[in-house]
């Protein structure tokens, strides 16, 4: 029996902007070890679930997620979007979770599916937002894992990668790199 697995990873992002998540950058920040000196990170996950995002916004920042279906435009998570009217800011936590049919909305394996298909964008108009990801996730066994390349790593080492596609929202307190 393969073991499932539940963790919350904590990411800040260190500019603002609009972050797209895809299967393959969310395999890396879910970690990895290196596995070819500075070329390679076999990602540990091969299925996951997403629970929840939450997001603490920092001073003054306008937070959006929408979720993407796999064949038609992105899904606006409406019920926490709309509560927040332009020009509002929030001092708590947004919590987000994946929409109905969208491709984060159930278990998927990493292996099915192309690592640069978008599972959700961010929005986030300041830097230093907390972005709380709570997953589930199994292990590799019958079910093959990914690997991303990596510029920078050790053999054998266990690193935690960036979760958006721009490099720019990254692991808090983790061990990570490039």
């Amino acid at each position: 029996m393969v073991p499932s697995l539940r963790h919350t990873y904590r990411f800040s992002n260190s500019t603002n902007g609009n972050f797209s998540v895809t299967a393959g950058t969310l395999a890396g920040a879910i970690g990895g070890i290196c596995t070819v000196v500075n070329s390679t990170l076999q990602c540990f996950a091969s299925s996951v679930k997403i629970d929840s995002i939450d997001i603490y916004p920092s001073t003054g920042a306008q937070v959006t997620l929408n979720w993407q279906t796999g064949n038609t435009p992105f899904v606006q998570d409406t019920l926490v979007n709309d509560s927040i009217p332009s020009g509002i800011t929030m001092t708590q936590k947004l919590t987000f979770r994946p929409a109905a049919r969208t491709l984060a909305a159930d278990w998927f394996a990493f292996s099915a599916v192309t690592a640069t298909n978008t599972l959700f964008n961010m929005g986030l108009s300041a830097s230093g937002c907390i972005i709380d990801m709570h997953v589930n996730y199994t292990l590799v066994g019958s079910i093959p894992s990914i690997s991303r390349s990596i510029a920078v790593g050790v053999l054998g080492t266990q690193y935690y990668l960036y979760l958006d596609t721009a490099k720019d929202v990254n692991p808090v307190e983790l061990p990570t790199t490039s």
